[in-house]
């Protein structure tokens, strides 16, 4: 929704909590101004993040001296960025075994397995992945208590086509429904059909398809809960590019980009994720996906598996990335650290008046970023002085 520009009316001031560590901060309404650790700017065709602590003021304090400025100007601003990426398929996710024997198959490095198919054999019995956000815990079985481990079973017996919503109830009852779809999945693998699923015969992971990045276990090893069997990571190639936070802001998420393999061949990508460098805790970001630091992994997904998957083989992993060109003219352009965060949401700018009157805050659109400069339209003109928050 396209946010209507001018002037933003007076409001009452009131105390709102300033997070951990830090005194209650005051937010001026009548400036209609919140005080924010990070604001994300999102613009027309172009994501960017601008980054500020901004210092609590009381409203009724005096302002010493006059307010530091920048003048807008009517310029052009273009982007473009040409990156060194890096091909591969993510952080891998270690998988463990449950129960006791010998391992008697393992898969191979690099294969593909789907949920439903046997990821490897415990006593010549295969552990079968299944789809989900939790490990299993106990037995599955007949009379066991209600549990949201029974609901995703059910779940992935109903996805596996071993049941059919109007023959069981996917909840968290486990019900002589349950247990028929139970035999009859035992039955496809070749399994005694006792409706009961024993713990550790099934390995639960968030995705549909997972890719074996390494075995760690033996053939023939002796299996101890917990022992470490494997690791995956999402079966597709995908490219990374550290950024800087200046970077960052001229990426548009889901923007296209062009990703050229060392052999000259050049694929479509799609800028897909940002993610804080160092693979930081989300209370570590401010949403943009950089870091305090400033930093920030751009995950870039590739339509062209076979030639990314070529060039991997060939221990080719480095890639240029391109970033396509985007002119705005004619401009009004103002520091991104002019740019303060409304109460009621979208951006504004504080307009001088004179050196009597106090600056005046006007809601403003905010499109190109670029360098620190970003695009604005609304009741600003050309010549105006605007304050720089200090």
């Amino acid at each position: 929704m396209k946010r209507t520009t001018g002037e933003v009316p007076a409001r009452t001031t009131e105390e709102v909590p300033a997070g951990p560590g830090v005194g209650p901060r005051r937010r001026a309404s009548r400036r209609a101004l919140v005080g924010v650790a990070a604001a994300a700017i999102v613009a027309l065709g172009c994501a960017a993040f601008v980054v500020r602590p901004w210092e609590s003021r009381d409203t009724t304090a005096e302002v010493q001296g006059p307010p530091a400025t920048a003048t807008v100007a009517r310029t052009s601003l273009s982007s473009g960025l040409r990156l060194s990426g890096t091909l591969g398929h993510g952080p891998a996710a270690k998988v463990v075994a449950q129960g006791q024997g010998i391992f008697t198959r393992l898969p191979a490095s690099g294969k593909r397995i789907r949920a439903g198919e046997v990821l490897f054999e415990i006593d010549a019995r295969p552990v079968v992945l299944f789809t989900g956000t939790r490990p299993f815990w106990r037995d599955l079985t007949p009379g066991m208590s209600d549990g949201p481990d029974v609901r995703q079973l059910e779940q992935n017996l109903t996805d596996l086509g071993f049941a059919e919503a109007t023959t069981l109830t996917v909840d968290q009852h486990f019900t002589d429904a349950t247990a028929s779809a139970v035999k009859r999945w035992q039955k496809s693998l070749g399994l005694d059909r006792t409706g009961t699923i024993p713990l550790g015969r099934v390995i639960v992971l968030p995705d549909q398809v997972v890719r074996v990045d390494e075995v760690t276990a033996v053939r023939g090893g002796v299996v101890a809960p917990g022992t470490s069997v494997l690791s995956v990571t999402p079966p597709d190639i995908r490219v990374s590019v550290r950024l800087s936070g200046g970077q960052a802001a001229q990426l548009p998420p889901g923007g296209d980009v062009s990703v050229a393999l060392t052999d000259g061949r050049v694929v479509r990508g799609e800028l897909r994720a940002m993610e804080p460098e160092g693979g930081g805790a989300p209370g570590d970001q401010d949403g943009s996906g950089t870091d305090e630091r400033g930093g920030a992994v751009a995950i870039i997904e590739l339509a062209q598996q076979k030639e990314a998957r070529a060039a991997m083989d060939k221990g080719r992993p480095d890639v240029t990335v391109t970033v396509p060109d985007r002119t705005v003219k004619d401009a009004l352009v103002v520091p991104v650290t002019a740019l303060l965060a409304l109460a009621d949401g979208g951006y504004g700018v504080r307009v001088v008046r004179g050196e009597q009157s106090e600056p005046r805050l006007i809601s403003v659109e905010v499109g190109l970023i670029v360098d620190a400069r970003a695009q604005i339209t609304g009741a600003v003109r050309e010549g105006q002085q605007v304050v720089i928050p200090t």
